[in-house]
């Protein structure tokens, strides 16, 4: 790894089966604490599955991903920051204004080489 004149952020993808995703479910209805505050409900859950759909999805530009991403509620932003590694959605929203459309064609390339496609 070389060093960066700027912070860099990664992306990790991450499939659930039935089981897997009903535990975390389970696991995140059930935390209490600071990071957590409120119970992850099925449509923000599912608000940020399809926003992470849309990031990668083909045509799908840089601009268009952070107007989709500030119009995400707080708790759907949230768990969009886990699935990208940010420590919080502020920090998952600076990366997300700094993606270039060589970024995302990386990050699609590195998806479909992983067989996502």
């Amino acid at each position: 790894v070389l060093p960066a004149p700027r912070r860099r952020m990664a992306l990790t993808y991450w499939w659930f089966d039935r089981a897997e995703r009903e535990a975390k479910v389970r696991e995140l209805n059930e935390h209490d604490s600071m990071q957590l505050p409120a119970k992850l409900q099925t449509k923000e859950e599912v608000l940020a599955q399809e926003f992470i759909a849309h990031m990668l999805s083909e045509g799908s530009l840089p601009a268009d991903i952070v107007a989709s991403a500030r119009k995400l509620p707080p708790k759907a932003l949230d768990a969009v920051a886990e699935v990208v590694g940010a420590e919080s959605r502020e920090q998952a929203m600076e990366g997300l204004e700094r993606l270039t459309e060589a970024d995302l064609e990386r990050l699609r390339g590195s998806m479909g080489r992983m067989g996502l496609d």
